[in-house]
């Protein structure tokens, strides 16, 4: 017996929430508890159904958060394993340290996130305890601005944070910049062809103009000239301090340039007098070589070199690129040493194999420079794709839950005053301005990494955000009273069954678009349709929560509105009526604002003859066959309607009609 009441009583909570509205909430004992209190309240009964329906829907809220926080128990906890695993796949020559708070921020997001929910759950506590048959009366403000402030703390609270604060910016730029520096120049020392050192301090001695940060960096390399620079690089890391963000330009733009302009012109030049034991000193350290010489190509180009890369700068660093040696070259080798054949073709050889080896040099340094550059824009990227996936993971279903849950709370308001025409406008209109905020935001998303699943999904999407706006014009035309509710209830389902085929086609499209793009590393093996399963449990956690605070928000502002409008004098009235009356040749259609005197008194005689007739109410559930109870009071809002809008007069007859042979 005990064991039947209880599972009874769980039906009629879950009915009274999930499948009724505050219309119809009339199962079980919780409805004739919440009218004993009301009658001692001395308020209507439509009250307890409402509060019914409140505390009901609160408790299947609370039972959705319950099993979503259950499901979710390892998001309570930071899981950094796997942004560790993507951080080692970044260059080695990048610290991991400089990504040590971006890891710690990311990984505690989502149970960040949990804690938040955690605290929003508890004020929904209070609230469902504050909304029992006990105190819903005595309590009901208290409960209704618990229940709000718990969604704008939950919905708002992660919303704000990712908005104003980008989490990728707590990556160490500067040190990330400076561990590139290091590897450049470190690597350009130790390529082979020219000795960078030697010429660095070859042009220092030449005290070049406007040319600090080539002595700086020949400072920095004499200070570790006699030490191996992959063990100790902190003179060079010195200066890639010193140069900022800028060592790229002055590193590779203008030391590395002046360096192989000033060279490849030396061995031009010099080399090619040069006696054939003083050819590899030249070849190898020309711009040391140079001043040591006593010939007058070398004292004619020791002489210029004052002004060598000043020159190249004032013509601009980036405007024109060192000439490169062809391997097969033999510039600089001297033809009249009188060599024996042999040695002149293997003098010749190794003046080939060195005019390579300084190509291979500098096509390495431009590289090397390039890739900085790259590697800085990767991880930059990589970052903010890894962000931007997780929050799009844990925010897109709250996003989703406050259209859903917006809907409902209209569909709520409706259900109530079915022969008001404000909320399915109000349906179509915010339908129609969410569709192009988030169409343009699923056009962004094709274009970067779209593909055939994720077209499915862009439009299926579309079609969900859509289709409350066609309940909303399919719901236009109801009139007050109960037929006027199931007929929008029928409405409402034919909406139900339109979305099952499209979340089918989101969730399948949206999984192997997840597993296709994506890639089973980043998903971390794991199924994404679980994925899914567990965002559609989020999402209708998420959207009981909205759907209960957004109808108390509905309904106040509408008994507010219609207070108001009950209030007008009969100057506003009339004021009000000529404006009307002004508006709407313009803006209806003439079938719309002008009836006939007969089918308006007409109309008027039915009214007073269906409210003069008495009716024995019975109560109904829905699906039952039932008959047609009008109070005087839906009477006259039925009657306010026809004189309101002539044009539906006709129609009103036919129901009227139809309302006759059900008694």
């Amino acid at each position: 017996m005990c064991l039947g009441a209880f599972f009874h009583g769980i039906y009629a909570i879950a009915r009274n929430g999930l499948w009724d509205d505050p219309a119809e909430a009339v199962t079980g004992s919780i409805y004739k508890r919440f009218q004993k209190v009301v009658e001692r309240s001395n308020l209507k009964e439509d009250a307890a159904i409402y509060l019914t329906w409140r505390f009901s829907y609160l408790i299947c809220h609370t039972v959705f958060a319950i099993i979503w926080g259950v499901a979710s128990i390892r998001s309570w906890i930071p899981e950094r394993a796997s942004y560790d695993q993507m951080i080692a796949q970044f260059p080695s020559t990048i610290q991991a340290s400089r990504f040590e708070t971006f890891v710690t921020l990311v990984s505690w997001w989502e149970p960040f996130l949990k804690y938040v929910w955690a605290t929003s759950f508890l004020l929904v506590l209070c609230a469902v305890v504050l909304a029992s048959p006990a105190l819903a009366v005595r309590h009901a403000t208290l409960s209704r601005r618990l229940v709000w402030f718990s969604w704008v703390w939950n919905f708002v609270t992660p919303f704000k944070i990712l908005m104003v604060f980008p989490i990728r910016s707590t990556i160490d730029w500067p040190g990330v910049q400076e561990d590139l520096c290091v590897t450049v120049v470190s690597r350009a020392l130790r390529s082979p062809g020219i000795d960078i050192s030697s010429a660095l301090a070859s042009l220092q001695e030449q005290n070049l103009q406007g040319q600090s940060a080539l002595q700086s960096l020949q400072t920095a390399v004499q200070e570790q000239s006699s030490q191996d620079v992959t063990i100790n690089d902190l003179p060079v890391r010195t200066w890639c301090q010193q140069q900022g963000s800028n060592w790229h330009n002055v590193f590779c733009a203008e030391v590395m340039r002046c360096v192989i302009t000033a060279d490849q012109r030396c061995r031009e030049q010099v080399c090619a007098g040069a006696p054939a034991s003083e050819q590899n000193m030249c070849q190898t350290r020309c711009l040391e070589y140079a001043p040591s010489s006593q010939r007058p190509e070398a004292v004619a180009f020791t002489n210029s070199m004052a002004t060598e890369c000043a020159e190249f700068q004032s013509n601009g660093w980036g405007g024109s690129t060192p000439n490169r040696t062809t391997p097969n070259s033999t510039t600089g080798f001297p033809d009249g040493l009188n060599l024996p054949s042999e040695c002149a073709e293997v003098a010749t050889q190794q003046m080939q194999m060195f005019n390579m080896l300084t190509q291979q040099q500098q096509e390495s340094s431009e590289e090397q420079c390039s890739y900085a550059t790259l590697a800085v824009n990767n991880v930059d990227f990589i970052a903010g794709i890894l962000v931007g996936a997780q929050a799009g993971m844990l925010l897109i279903p709250s996003a989703l839950s406050i259209l859903g849950g917006l809907a409902e709370s209209l569909y709520n308001v409706k259900a109530l005053f079915p022969g008001h025409q404000e909320v399915p406008w109000i349906l179509v209109l915010t339908s129609f301005q969410a569709l192009p905020i988030y169409a343009a935001m699923l056009a962004v998303i094709q274009q970067l990494m779209g593909n055939a699943m994720l077209t499915v999904s862009c439009i299926s999407f579309v079609l969900w955000i859509v289709l409350p706006a066609f309940t909303g014009m399919r719901s236009r035309k109801l009139h007050a009273g109960s037929e006027g509710r199931w007929n929008f209830y029928r409405k409402v389902w034919v909406e139900y069954g339109l979305r099952v085929p499209l979340i089918i086609a989101i969730g399948l499209s949206v999984s192997n678009f997840m597993r296709d793009w994506l890639g089973t590393d980043f998903l971390q093996d794991r199924n994404p349709l679980p994925i899914l399963i567990f965002s559609a449990l989020e999402y209708y956690a998420r959207k009981t929560l909205t759907a209960v605070a957004g109808t108390d928000v509905m309904i106040s502002t509408f008994l507010q509105s219609e207070t108001w409008r009950a209030a007008f004098t009969e100057q506003d009235i009339a004021a009000n009526k000529d404006r009307i009356d002004a508006l709407c040749p313009i803006l209806l259609s003439s079938s719309k604002t002008h009836a006939s005197p007969a089918d308006v008194a007409e109309s008027e005689t039915k009214l007073q003859e269906d409210a003069s007739s008495p009716q024995q109410p019975q109560n109904t559930t829905k699906g039952d066959a039932q008959s047609l109870v009008v109070s005087p009071h839906e009477v006259q809002e039925v009657h306010e309607v026809h004189v309101s809008d002539g044009g539906e007069v006709n129609e009103s007859s036919d129901i009227d009609n139809k309302s006759s042979s059900l008694h």
